[in-house]
């Protein structure tokens, strides 16, 4: 049995709130700024999307973390996705760290 079979990860977008929104904009001009000067390519700024982790049969979630750019959720989500297809259930949740209380 896969770790699959009981899991499903997605990327959920953030509830953006004013104050996020405005973390935002400045983490998006200070990097188009830096970009500007040939300091750095990198996004700054608050997590715009979460990696989400449930429980296929009841929807519960076991595992989320924020992801600050599109790069790295990306990537997060396809290292959690492959994981899940190799995975057994058990070796899955240790190495997430899930709660399954």
């Amino acid at each position: 049995m896969y770790a699959a079979e009981i899991y499903a990860a997605e990327l959920e977008p953030r509830d953006i709130t004013i104050g996020r929104r405005a973390g935002m904009l400045a983490g998006s001009a200070a990097s188009i700024a830096l970009s500007l000067f040939g300091m750095g390519d990198s996004p700054i700024g608050p997590a715009v999307s979460d990696l989400v982790i449930r429980v296929r049969d009841d929807g519960r979630v076991v595992y989320r973390a924020g992801q600050g750019n599109s790069q790295l959720a990306d990537s997060m989500l396809e290292t959690a996705q492959r994981e899940l297809a190799q995975f057994t259930p058990e070796r899955f949740a240790t190495e997430w760290g899930l709660d399954l209380a």
